[in-house]
Formats: structure tokens, C-alpha cells, sequence
């Protein structure tokens, strides 16, 4: 997670592949301010010092917490590489869990 609480905050965003997460690419649009009021009491109790999956790039300023946080995002399919093209954030998932997803909960 990119500094999730300021204007310009964006998350690295993981989906489930083959019983694993995989990085693909990260979201800031649709962030709203009731969602980053949300997190502001989450997200230091899930702090972690390293990523949790591989990132190809990454800014001094990313903070990481581990894999707990599902959101739903709308996107414009995928781009060559696998990333997701154009995501924004619809909404915080507190119902689900990455173990949910990781079974095929959805």
C-alpha cells in the first residue's frame, strides 16, 4: 500500500492465480475519504516490513500490510503483461477474506 490515507494513495493490488497471489498492479482511483477514515484504524494493526507478494517497482514511500484486505474493483480487462488496466476501487469487502478468495469464494 502507497500512502493509502493521503490524496495520493494507491494500493498494490494481488488476485488468487494457481493458489497463490499475484501482483497485478496497483489501484488509487475511487479512493474516497469515508474508505481512507475506514483504514486509518486498520492498517497500522497489519503492518509488515516487506512485500507479500513479488512488486516489479516500488516507491521509498510504500508502506506494506499483509494480504487481509479485499476490495472490489472495476477495471478495463487486462494488458499484455497481466495487469489490470484502468482499476478503481468500487469498495472495501470486509465480508470476504483472502482465504475466501483463494478457494474460489466468489
Amino acid at each position: 500500500v502507497v500512502n493509502p490515507i493521503d490524496n495520493g494513495g494507491m494500493f498494490v493490488v494481488a488476485e488468487p492465480q494457481d493458489g497463490q497471489l499475484r501482483y497485478v498492479g496497483s489501484a488509487g482511483s475511487g479512493m474516497t475519504q469515508t474508505l481512507s477514515e475506514a483504514l486509518l484504524g486498520v492498517l497500522p494493526s497489519i503492518a509488515r516490513s516487506d512485500a507479500a507478494v513479488p512488486v516489479p517497482t516500488v516507491s521509498a514511500e510504500t508502506r506494506w500490510v499483509d494480504p487481509v484486505l479485499v476490495v472490489s474493483l472495476r477495471h478495463l480487462g487486462y494488458t499484455s503483461d497481466q495487469h489490470l488496466r484502468h482499476p478503481v476501487i468500487v469498495a472495501l469487502r470486509p465480508e470476504l477474506s483472502v482465504s475466501d478468495l483463494m478457494a474460489g469464494g466468489l
